[in-house]
């Protein structure tokens, strides 16, 4: 008969407890390290667009992973590092592989670059943090937009998911109670100058910005309004409309027949459509369309002007933003002829006694014209009455 001493037995229980332990630590890392936690990119809808990352700042645990999403109708990127030398920013090469919406995930040590490429709303990824540090992330598309993710070792405790939702929405809140005051700086920014021969030239702005600045979920950010302003122009024949870009954007005048689609399908891509202006008088038989404003290297276009001789009202729209409703119309009103008075004639030989403009002509001979109208009124006067004298002598 076997026999289990008391000693045996508590022997037993303190390695089975210590197992126990062992496997509740065992799945509290496991669990730790698969933790993931979601972070939202842009805030907005339509040409309502706030550039920043919500919540902008957040502490994980080393082997957390992050989920990022596009929650703006206005498309983004997730970028780390700086993308290949010589390479404008837009067309970094993605470090994902797998396809829209879902990007899938990736490994970061906190070094070296990673980017999303360009996304649309919806669209996510997700990055595994694998070593410890503070790590800063950006929007390529809208400088002034990052944030920043500190990586850090257990123990020390990690934000949780309520937390970051709260962060965000404070973020949130913020970006959308500017709104209306931007509509108005925007409208300000919009001018008017008449030049020399009589014509105007109107400055529109392509988009109202806040300065980019701390947001209260971290992180940095701005709203902006992704709108021409005004977006609806009176002018008249012969006026020019100069439009002024601070943010990628595109003043687009399609040809008849032409849309968007087309456009982009012909050239590989929005970004990738070569700037049109066959003259500096608009012809809305043509196509124009001022390349993408602002973006590549130092001292890329800025502006774009055109000169309307034509009456009628013609719509135009940003290449990048027109599903956001970002489009405008210039209405150009024919010019009156200038009236002109009818032709004085006068009597050849004679002075001018009508026809001059106020305080005009010799003041001499309107002295002479006046006294020789009065002696022919006199020698006729008298000329009648000798006729009447001889009349009742006869």
């Amino acid at each position: 008969m076997l026999r289990i001493s008391h000693v045996s037995l508590a022997k037993a229980a303190l390695v089975s407890a210590s197992l126990v332990l062992l496997l509740v630590a065992s799945r509290q890392a496991t669990s730790a390290e698969a933790a993931t936690i979601q972070v939202g990119i842009g805030v907005g809808t339509g040409t309502i667009t706030g550039n920043v990352f919500a919540p902008g700042e957040f502490t994980i645990n080393t082997g957390d992973s992050v989920t990022w999403t596009v929650k703006s109708d206005e498309v983004h990127t997730l970028t780390f590092g700086n993308g290949p030398a010589g390479a404008p920013p837009p067309t970094w090469p993605s470090t994902f592989t797998a396809g829209p919406p879902n990007l899938g995930s990736v490994d970061y040590s906190g070094t070296g670059f990673i980017n999303t490429a360009i996304i649309p709303k919806g669209t996510t990824a997700t990055v595994h943090f694998t070593s410890p540090g503070d790590v800063e992330f950006h929007c390529v598309l809208h400088p002034g937009m990052k944030g920043k993710v500190h990586v850090v070792a257990p123990p020390a405790a990690p934000d949780s998911q309520a937390a970051l939702d709260q962060k965000a929405a404070a973020t949130q809140s913020q970006i959308l109670s500017q709104v209306d005051a931007l509509k108005t700086q925007g409208q300000a920014a919009a001018t008017s100058q008449t030049r020399p021969d009589g014509s105007t030239l109107w400055t529109v702005p392509t988009q109202a910005l806040t300065q980019p600045g701390p947001m209260p979920g971290g992180g940095e950010g701005y709203l902006e309004l992704t709108r021409y302003f005004p977006d609806n122009l009176q002018i008249k024949q012969g006026d020019s409309v100069i439009w002024q870009a601070a943010a990628p954007h595109t003043v687009t005048f399609l040809a008849p027949g032409q849309t968007t689609t087309a456009l982009e399908q012909q050239y590989g891509g929005q970004l990738n459509v070569p700037p049109a202006k066959p003259s500096e008088n608009y012809d809305p038989t043509q196509l124009y369309h001022s390349g993408v404003l602002t973006l590549g290297p130092p001292g890329s276009p800025t502006s774009y002007e055109l000169t309307f001789t034509n009456a009628g009202t013609f719509g135009y729209l940003c290449l990048l933003h027109d599903d956001l409703g970002m489009k405008g119309t210039i209405s150009v009103s024919a010019v009156s002829p200038t009236a002109t008075a009818a032709p004085t004639t006068t009597p050849a030989g004679l002075p001018k006694t009508g026809g001059e403009p106020a305080g005009g002509g010799d003041p001499g001979w309107q002295l002479l014209s006046v006294i020789g109208l009065a002696m022919v009124l006199a020698t006729l006067a008298a000329a009648a009455i000798v006729r009447r004298t001889r009349a009742r002598t006869d």
